[in-house]
């Protein structure tokens, strides 16, 4: 899928607006952190798969890799991968070509992510030791 804009100076003004927002929002997370709570735990008292990552991110940005991954660890793992596809999509839209491979997923690959999704989210809410160290 590739995503094309026709218009030049709308591609100028995402590729210059884009970046200049993603530092912006970066200097606010690594001064003040995600000030945004897990309203699915505030709800329910459960972890679930993302908890944890605002505070995962507050420690990359401060290069404190061992406590973000004691955050949320499945975050830390994925984050690579989320950011080379927005930065592929950035791209697309800025240059209107394909220009950065991509992983070819089958449905399997896919139906194996969910899993592993929610085996993380069960074994985290688990309180015994080994598993509690997931949701800290």
């Amino acid at each position: 899928m590739i995503l094309y804009i026709k218009s030049k100076k709308i591609r100028w003004m995402i590729g210059i607006g884009v970046p200049i927002f993603g530092i912006l929002f970066g200097m606010f997370l690594y001064k003040f952190g995600s000030p945004i709570p897990c309203w699915f735990r505030k709800w329910t008292g459960i972890h679930c798969f993302g908890c944890g990552s605002g505070r995962a991110i507050y420690d990359l940005l401060h290069f404190r890799i061992l406590e973000a991954m004691g955050h949320n660890i499945l975050f830390v793992f994925a984050l690579p991968f989320v950011m080379y596809y927005l930065l592929k999509m950035y791209l697309q839209v800025c240059l209107g070509k394909d220009v950065l491979p991509f992983f070819s997923f089958s449905s399997r690959h896919i139906v194996w992510m969910i899993v592993v999704l929610f085996l993380f989210v069960i074994l985290r809410n688990i309180p015994v030791v080994p598993f509690s160290l997931l949701a800290q």
